[in-house]
């Protein structure tokens, strides 16, 4: 089976619970379509292991966008030295950016791991992928962050850069694909219909239940059958 998850903001053990109760297989794939990090309390030890998990395909989010920025200017050690002495103009904005959208805990985290494990979580950060594309029975999905800016229906996806996937809210107005599922998170449900359930209008799809807000729920939905699965 195939499952999607979205924007658990560092509810790592929402996310554990999720895998008891979907029965999550070796032989199963999950996406987690970004937004791992920040809010939660446990965003480092989410990240150390989803990076371990084979069968665990996750996409570049917003949060994990602006942590990667970060920790490229700073050399992985995040200090307020380092902030007063290190980071650019640009690089300032993002650490602002990051630290006011719920990266103080991330930050903390990450200050008390090895060496070894910084330069893992930083390879596992460049590795994320921007979108995928999956097939599951007869469906045909489009998986991304949030949205597509500066979209035109003649330009390849590979053709995105990172912030143009992982800060557009996605207009439901617009036709995207045709015959293909578009699957997003990034957007809290219970902003669009006050709600904490996956959100399905035409062939968009959100999953994003406010997993870490008062009122929000952990989502997962199976592509196989759109069955859906909270916690």
């Amino acid at each position: 089976m195939h499952y999607v998850v979205s924007d658990i903001h560092g509810e790592y053990d929402k996310f554990l619970e999720l895998l008891k109760k979907i029965d999550f297989k070796d032989t199963d794939t999950m996406y987690i379509l970004g937004d791992m990090i920040d809010r939660g309390p446990k965003s480092i030890p989410l990240l150390l292991d989803l990076s371990m998990r084979h069968n665990v395909i996750c996409l570049l989010g917003n949060h994990e966008y602006m942590m990667s920025r970060v920790l490229d200017e700073m050399a992985v050690e995040i200090t307020e030295e380092n902030a007063e002495n290190r980071l650019t103009v640009q690089g300032m904005q993002a650490y602002m950016d990051w630290t006011m959208n719920g990266g103080e805990s991330t930050i903390s985290q990450f200050r008390a791991l090895s060496a070894d494990d910084k330069d893992g979580i930083i390879d596992f950060l460049n590795e994320l992928s921007l979108f995928e594309m999956v097939k599951a029975g007869d469906r045909k999905y489009i998986l991304v962050h949030a949205g597509f800016s500066n979209f035109s229906n003649s330009r390849p996806l590979e053709s995105y850069l990172p912030e143009e996937l992982v800060f557009e809210r996605l207009d439901y107005s617009v036709d995207y694909f045709e015959n293909i599922y578009v699957i997003v998170g990034h957007t809290p449900t219970l902003l669009i219909n006050e709600k904490a359930e996956i959100y399905h209008e035409g062939n968009f799809i959100n999953i994003d239940c406010g997993a870490t807000f008062e009122g929000g729920r952990l989502a997962c939905l199976c592509l196989e059958n759109l069955e859906e699965f909270y916690i």
